[in-house]
C-alpha cells in the first residue's frame, strides 16, 4: 500500500516555530496599514488572499479545484512561486499559456526597475497597500485572460463534431457493493455517461442511499420529493457547460456539492421534446425529466451557486442496527467518539482508521469471500483488508449509524479523466462512492471517504486533507476577519479621537499663535507651572512628637517622658518634633489691576473680513471689562474669609485724536 504522509510532532512543531517567527515579525498595523488591510479584503479575490495570507502566516493552503482549468493552474504556479520566489515558472507542470503568464509576473517591469510579483507578495515587510495594487493592476487582468481563454475554448469543443459520445444511463434505487468481473481497458473511451467542459474534477453526486439491509448488503433510498428547480444564482466567473442525454425519459445532472444550474439555459441536440421539466430533490439532485419517455441530448449551464440545494438534515433519532463488526474497529471508533474533539474529527479519524487499515484492491474473487456470509461481512473485509469504495464506505456509514450518527452512502463519480478537448468525462469506470455525516454541533453535512490509498479515480491529496491526515492545512487562511478588522479600526479610530481631544487645547493655541505644535505645548506648560507655583503654598497638616531617629527638632515638653524610655531600655525615645506639610492650591491669591490702552484712530474704521475694526474692539474691550468686573464681585464675597483684601480693579484708556481716561481705576461695574 503506498506510504502516505502524516502529520509528526517535529513537523507541527516546525509549523508552530514559522507562525511563532512570522507573528513576531508582523508589526503592529496603524490605522492606514489597516485601512489598506481592508481594500486588500474587498478587492482582492479570496483565493489569492489566501495563498498570499497562508504563506506570510507559515499555512499550507489548498488549492480551490473550482474555478477554470488555466486558472486553478495558475493558482498552484503562484503557490510555489510564493514559496520560492526564483524558482522558473518553466518548470512547473502547466500549460505553456500559464508558463508565460507566471513567468511574466516574475519580470514585472516598473518604471526602470524589474519587480517579482510573488517575492513583493511573500515579502512581510511591503505593506497590504503595495500588494493590493500589483493584484489589482499586475495579477488579475492576467487571471482574466485565462478565464476568457477557458470559455472559448469551452465554447469551442461544444460545437464540434467529433466531441465525445454521450450515452446517459438508468437511474438506479439500489445498489450493492460488487466487483466487476473485468478491468478497464486502458486509454480514454469515446464515450461519456456525461462531459463538463471546461475541465472540474472531483466529487459529482447523482444518488443518496440512506437505508441499507444488511442480510442482502443493499442500499436503498427514501422517496423522493420532487420540486421544480428554483431559479438559482451561478457564479459566472466558474461556469461549466454539462452535457448528457435524458435515457427513457429521466437523466440526472451529476453536479459537485454546491453548485448548481440556470434552467433557462437548457439546450437540446435534436428536436425539444414536447413536454419536459428540471427537478430537484431533497436532497438537492437535479433531474431532466421528459413526457412520454423520451431519449434525447442536452446540455445545461453549472456553477457554483449561493443558492444550491445541499443533502436534506436529518429527521428523528439515529435508529438501532444489528450489523456485526470486528470487536478491534469497533472498541477503537467507540474510544475515538470518546475523545476530547469536535464532532468532525471524531468522525474524520473514525474514516481514517478504516482508510489506513484496507488496502485498494479490484480482485473480483473477494466478492464470494466477503458475501459468503452477510453477517460477518465487515468482519471478513477486516480481516482481509482488500477494499473498493464502496465496500470501504458501506462499513463507514454503516459504523457511524452505530455510533449514533445520522450518515449517507453516496453515489456518483470521482473525475479526474479528461477528453482531448479539455472535457471531464463522467464514466462507467470512475463511478465512486462516499459517506456523507451530520455533525450535529454545527448543523451541517461533512464528506468522508475511507476509500483506501491506490484509487486511480481519488485525488489523494484532497482525500487525505479532508481526512485530517497529513499537512495539507485549509482551503482559506487570513491574517484577520473581516470582524476582527472592523474592530480594531473601530478601536484605533477611538484612541485617535480621543487623542484628538486631548491637544485640542494645544492645537487651538497653535493655530491662532501660528506656531508649531510643539511650541504651543512648551507655552502652555510653562503657564501651567507658573500657575501653579503662583497659586499654591505650604499647610501643615500634623505636628506632634515622634522619634528621636525621626526629628526634625527636640520637644522640651517630652524630655522627661524620653528618659524614662531610655531608663526603660528604649534607644529611641520619643523626644524630637517633626511637621507634616503638604501643597494645596489657593482659591485667591493677591490683588491685580487691569488697565485697557483703546485705539481710536482714524484706521480703526477699516475694515477686516466685512467686519469694523472699531467695533470688534469695542467688543473684545466689553467682554474683558466684564470679565474682570466679575472677578471683582467674586473676591468681594470672600473678603471676610481672606487674611487680607484681594482687589480687582480695571482702567480703560483710549489714544488716538486725544488721550483721555474713559473708565478710571474701578471695581464697580457702572
Amino acid at each position: 500500500m503506498p506510504e502516505r504522509p502524516t502529520s509528526h510532532p517535529d513537523r507541527r512543531e516546525r509549523k508552530l516555530e514559522i507562525q511563532e517567527e512570522v507573528s513576531q515579525a508582523r508589526r503592529p498595523m496603524d490605522t492606514v496599514q489597516l485601512h489598506a488591510y481592508k481594500e486588500w479584503k474587498v478587492t482582492v479575490p479570496s483565493q489569492v488572499r489566501s495563498l498570499v495570507e497562508g504563506h506570510l502566516l507559515g499555512a499550507n493552503v489548498r488549492v480551490d479545484t473550482s474555478d477554470m482549468p488555466s486558472v486553478v493552474e495558475f493558482y498552484r504556479g503562484m503557490k510555489q512561486m510564493l514559496a520560492e520566489p526564483s524558482t522558473d515558472a518553466d518548470t512547473f507542470d502547466v500549460s505553456d499559456v500559464v508558463q508565460r503568464q507566471l513567468s511574466a509576473l516574475a519580470r514585472m517591469e516598473i518604471g526602470e526597475e524589474q519587480v517579482n510579483l510573488f517575492g513583493a507578495l511573500a515579502d512581510k515587510d511591503i505593506g497590504f497597500g503595495v500588494k493590493e495594487n500589483y493584484v489589482r493592476t499586475k495579477l488579475l487582468p492576467r487571471l482574466e485572460f485565462l478565464r476568457q481563454r477557458d470559455r472559448r475554448l469551452m465554447n469551442q469543443a461544444r460545437e464540434k463534431a467529433d466531441a465525445t459520445a454521450l450515452t446517459g444511463e438508468q437511474e438506479e434505487e439500489e445498489y450493492t457493493p460488487h466487483r466487476a468481473p473485468t478491468q478497464e481497458s486502458e486509454g480514454l473511451p469515446s464515450e461519456a455517461i456525461a462531459t463538463i467542459a471546461p475541465f472540474y474534477g472531483g466529487y459529482h453526486t447523482d444518488t443518496v442511499f440512506d437505508v441499507y439491509d444488511p442480510i442482502t448488503l443493499t442500499w436503498k433510498k427514501s422517496p423522493r420529493r420532487l420540486q421544480s428547480l428554483p431559479e438559482q444564482s451561478l457564479d459566472e466567473s466558474r461556469l461549466r457547460r454539462y452535457r448528457s442525454t435524458v435515457k427513457n425519459g429521466h437523466a440526472s445532472v451529476k453536479v459537485a456539492r454546491g453548485w448548481g444550474a440556470d434552467k433557462k439555459s437548457v439546450r437540446w441536440s435534436g428536436s425539444e421534446p414536447s413536454l419536459w421539466e428540471l427537478l430537484v430533490d431533497q436532497d438537492g439532485i437535479m433531474r431532466v425529466k421528459t413526457d412520454g419517455g423520451e431519449s434525447v441530448g442536452f446540455d445545461i449551464d453549472i456553477a457554483p451557486s449561493a443558492d444550491a440545494i445541499d443533502l436534506a438534515p436529518p429527521e428523528g433519532e439515529v435508529g438501532a442496527i444489528p450489523d456485526v463488526f470486528p470487536q478491534e474497529l469497533e472498541s477503537q471508533a467507540r474510544a475515538i467518539m470518546l475523545s476530547d474533539v469536535s464532532a468532525s474529527a471524531r468522525m474524520r479519524r473514525i474514516a481514517s482508521l478504516i482508510h489506513g487499515r484496507l488496502e485498494y484492491d479490484m480482485d473480483p474473487k473477494w466478492d464470494a469471500v466477503y458475501k459468503a456470509d452477510s453477517t460477518k461481512y465487515f468482519e471478513s473485509i477486516w480481516e482481509h483488508k482488500k477494499a473498493k469504495c464502496d465496500e470501504a464506505n458501506t462499513m463507514l456509514t454503516r459504523l457511524l449509524t452505530r455510533l449514533g450518527v445520522h450518515a449517507r452512502f453516496m453515489g456518483g463519480h470521482s473525475v479526474r479523466a479528461k477528453s482531448p478537448a479539455g472535457e471531464a468525462m463522467l464514466l462507467e469506470s470512475n463511478r465512486h462512492a462516499w459517506c456523507m455525516a451530520w455533525d450535529m454541533s454545527k448543523q451541517e453535512w461533512i464528506r468522508l471517504d475511507a476509500t483506501p490509498a491506490g484509487d486511480p479515480n481519488v485525488d489523494q491529496e484532497e482525500q487525505q486533507e479532508e481526512l485530517g491526515e497529513g499537512d495539507y492545512g485549509e482551503q482559506e487562511a487570513e491574517i484577520m476577519s473581516a470582524e476582527d478588522l472592523e474592530k480594531r479600526l473601530e478601536k484605533m479610530e477611538q484612541e485617535a479621537l480621543t487623542e484628538q481631544e486631548r491637544l485640542e487645547p494645544e492645537l487651538a493655541y497653535a493655530k491662532e499663535a501660528k506656531c508649531t505644535l510643539e511650541e504651543a505645548r512648551a507655552v502652555l506648560k510653562k503657564i501651567s507651572e507658573l500657575r501653579m507655583a503662583q497659586n499654591t503654598r505650604e499647610r501643615i497638616v500634623d505636628r506632634g512628637p515622634v522619634l528621636m531617629s525621626q526629628m526634625d527638632e527636640i520637644d522640651p515638653d517630652e524630655l522627661v517622658a524620653g528618659y524614662i524610655e531610655l531608663q526603660s531600655g528604649s534607644q529611641d525615645p520619643h523626644i524630637g518634633i517633626r511637621e507634616q506639610t503638604e501643597s494645596i492650591k489657593e482659591q485667591w491669591f493677591g490683588g491685580y489691576e487691569v488697565y485697557i490702552a483703546a485705539d481710536m484712530s482714524l484706521s480703526m474704521n477699516d475694515m477686516i473680513e466685512g467686519v469694523k475694526k472699531a467695533d470688534a474692539q469695542r467688543d473684545m474691550v466689553f467682554l474683558l471689562v466684564d470679565s474682570c468686573m466679575n472677578s471683582a464681585v467674586c473676591a468681594r464675597q470672600k473678603e471676610r474669609s481672606l487674611k487680607a483684601s484681594m482687589p480687582v480693579k480695571v482702567s480703560v484708556a483710549v489714544f488716538g485724536q486725544k488721550t483721555e481716561i474713559v473708565l478710571p481705576l474701578t471695581d464697580a461695574w457702572g
